[in-house]
């Protein structure tokens, strides 16, 4: 049988055959998940999945390495009922800290996130919608199961994940009071130049210690961008980058 990955972000694909069919349901939810295993690669997952009778649809590690494992046309062992897993993607995070917080890393969460608004834009769910239960198209696992998963850090952070989703979806692009993104600036907004900035091929990070922060690696991004379209070249994302990257668009 033929198999093929559903997202751009995966890189790899660790088949797994635990899993449903969806009918009658169809998919109306996404959940991020803890592996429970400090560190795990989204390798080390997967090939664990293989071996016992659980899996996801996917697995991110923590360093950000996006892996498939159950395609998206059928649901994942992971939420603890058929009916759940028939109705959600889910996807396994690695934490970078043990209990009782089971952290993980800014790497993991940013590539959680850029996913979960892939899956939701492919599948058109809309806007992600956290509600705090099943009522919402993001959910926990705790809402599905008699679990904690997926720990106090990453439930803390839900509404932020939810923010950052539905500015993927958007598209948006906004500037400061200024009119212009200098070094040191900080935040979403910043987070979403750089994503922008990297789907046209012109950041490639690193993102730890730097992603959501204009800092160095921006700086060339925007010279690059710059250089490449006739503008003034002072690494300085203003008016005249945002007119030519509308045009792009």
């Amino acid at each position: 049988m033929m198999r093929s990955k559903d997202s751009k972000l995966v890189t790899k694909a660790i088949w797994n055959n635990n899993y449903w069919h969806r009918p009658p349901y169809k998919i109306d939810k996404v959940c991020p998940h803890i592996m429970c295993a400090p560190n795990w690669s989204a390798d080390t997952c997967g090939y664990y999945f293989q071996r016992v009778r659980v899996s996801s649809n996917y697995g991110i590690g923590v360093k950000g390495d996006t892996d498939q494992y159950v395609e998206e046309k059928y649901g994942a062992f992971a939420q603890g009922s058929k009916k759940w897993n028939q109705r959600t993607v889910s996807i396994e995070m690695a934490n970078s800290t043990a209990g009782p917080e089971w952290k993980v890393s800014d790497e993991t969460l940013e590539s959680c996130i850029e996913l979960i608004a892939d899956i939701m834009i492919r599948n058109k769910m809309g806007h992600a919608n956290y509600t705090g239960d099943t009522t919402g198209n993001l959910i926990e696992h705790r809402h599905t199961a008699n679990t904690s998963c997926p720990g106090p850090y990453v439930h803390k952070k839900m509404s932020h994940i939810e923010a950052e989703v539905n500015m993927i979806i958007d598209g948006k692009l906004r500037l400061p009071e200024r009119g212009y993104y200098k070094k040191g600036d900080h935040g979403r907004s910043v987070r979403a130049l750089q994503r922008r900035l990297r789907k046209l091929g012109f950041y490639t990070g690193p993102y730890k210690g730097e992603f959501g922060t204009y800092g160095l690696g921006t700086i060339r991004a925007v010279k690059k961008f710059q250089k490449k379209y006739g503008l003034t070249v002072d690494g300085l994302w203003g008016k005249e980058c945002m007119r030519k990257y509308e045009g792009l668009k």
